[in-house]
């Protein structure tokens, strides 16, 4: 298998010079993890943000994340998201990068997500870049349980930061969404935030508990005695405001999301990911598969890999850095995100169950003995 796709990344060297991929193609998104420390502990969130757990710790520079972005877009990437960790914790690099892809022209969209503590104090900077939308990450409006459930260590950070953050972005007319993961431990509020968002315009999309290894809980715990499947909320949601419309993410990949309008500025957006998802036949031999996501978008890493699934999946060689940890070629770093690219649309949508799901995950690459995981 790993011969057939290294003679496939030699194909794709051989073409580069006369070849990028057609805007009208699909191409995924990319997410640029620019930290990977974050200023909260919640404990479904991976160790190391939206990056592989970090071993190695040097990072890229400022200059780095650019000239990766700007060859992103040179490949025909088009949407980009700034994330973490936490991006505003590191705002000299969150606000550098974001203004070298705001400059692309015929940009897709520049998206922030960001947990919305420091939204207020870095406003001005927010809104001189010109993000097309601001994404909150805010589990509940009750200040008990927004320090209480994913357990967030720092009882200087009040929920009053987050909710004075999203006010100011609408003051400043900044698109703004509230991403809400739903458990047991809040699936009761989902009605308030619903009422909350509808009031203020705001979109809203709801989250089932991803499962990762990796999570800052530590052991498989917090999915177990939280998960909760949101396939009876969108049946709820059908009957109160009538058939969504489906989307996927940015070039059809990731799973199948309906979208409900209470009316025409506040949109509900579901991921459930109980339904289908995309893999390739490699992923096979990953010890997620079938992991909830699957193929969802490009992720630059904070020391410089282009990550291709949320959890530590399969190597495809996609590393943009060399063995000293300096940043490659303009030219090779493009040749690897092109076999990104291909490798995403070369993908199969796969319908399964949860429960086909869970037990398909193993405890390692030789045993097929599935985790310790129940089914609700």
């Amino acid at each position: 298998m790993f011969i057939n796709i290294f003679h496939h990344f030699l194909d794709m060297k051989n073409i580069y010079e006369s070849h990028t991929i057609a805007e009208e193609e699909r191409v995924p998104s990319m997410r640029i993890a620019v930290t990977g420390a974050c200023n909260l502990k919640c404990q479904y969130c991976p160790i190391d943000g939206d990056n592989y757990v970090l071993h190695v710790r040097k990072f890229l520079s400022n200059e780095d994340f650019s000239r990766v972005a700007t060859n992103a877009y040179e490949v025909g990437i088009r949407h980009f998201s700034i994330t973490g960790g936490e991006p505003l914790a590191v705002p000299k690099t969150t606000f550098e990068v974001a203004e070298t892809v705001r400059k692309f022209p015929n940009l897709g969209y520049l998206r922030l997500n960001t947990n919305g503590i420091a939204l207020k104090q870095h406003a001005d900077r927010i809104q001189d870049v010109g993000f097309h939308k601001i994404k909150v990450s805010l589990d509940s409006l009750r200040t008990g349980k927004y320090e209480n459930p994913s357990q967030r260590s720092n009882s200087q950070i009040k929920l009053s930061n987050v909710l004075e953050g999203i006010d100011e972005m609408l003051n400043r007319g900044i698109t703004t969404r509230v991403n809400m993961v739903v458990g047991k431990y809040n699936i009761n509020e989902v009605q308030e935030m619903i009422e909350f968002c509808t009031e203020k315009n705001l979109e809203l999309k709801l989250f089932d508990i991803t499962f990762y290894r990796d999570a800052l809980s530590h052991n498989n715990n917090f999915w177990n005695e939280n998960y909760i499947s949101l396939n009876p909320l969108c049946e709820e949601l059908e009957e109160r405001f009538g058939s969504p419309r489906i989307v996927y993410a940015v070039g059809g990949f990731g799973n199948p999301m309906p979208i409900f309008k209470p009316n025409s500025s506040s949109p509900i957006r579901v991921r459930t990911s109980e339904k289908t998802a995309r893999y390739r036949k490699e992923c096979e031999e990953c010890l997620d598969y079938m992991c909830q996501d699957g193929f969802c978008n490009i992720t630059l890493t904070t020391n410089g890999n282009l990550k291709l699934c949320r959890p530590e999946g399969l190597d495809f060689d996609l590393r943009l850095v060399n063995g000293n940890g300096d940043l490659l070629s303009d030219k090779d770093i493009k040749i690897k995100l092109i076999r990104a690219i291909e490798l995403f649309r070369e993908t199969q949508t796969k319908e399964r169950s949860l429960d086909e799901m869970v037990k398909s995950w193993r405890h390692s690459k030789t045993s097929s003995t599935p985790f310790n995981i129940r089914i609700f």
